[in-house]
């Protein structure tokens, strides 16, 4: 996603990192980052995102959180497109995939 939308990115994740900080502790456990610093921060949280994008999110009411202000980020973006909520789940998913691409080439 940061590959698309640039550092204004960033404002979306740390919204989303300080409603869910517990999950991105325990995202950024599992992965091993270092949550006080503030890039490895904000891919604890792009993490949590594409965790909950590939696994279909069986808590509804977060994903409908995230969609939410997905779509907020987008409008304040200057984009008044209508999102649903399967379409921010493939952007995720795609956005995972490409982690796992890149993180991948890098081993």
């Amino acid at each position: 996603m940061r590959q698309i939308f640039g550092d204004s990115f960033n404002d979306f994740l740390r919204q989303i990192g300080s409603e869910h900080s517990a999950e991105i502790q325990s995202v950024a456990k599992r992965r091993s980052l270092d949550t006080s610093i503030e890039a490895k921060y904000l891919e604890a949280v792009e993490e949590f995102l594409a965790e909950k994008a590939s696994l279909g999110v069986e808590d509804g009411t977060t994903w409908q959180k995230i969609c939410a202000a997905f779509r907020q980020f987008l409008r304040n973006m200057g984009l008044n497109i209508a999102y649903s909520d399967n379409d921010i789940q493939q952007l995720f998913r795609q956005s995972l995939r490409a982690v796992q691409k890149q993180s991948a080439q890098t081993i």
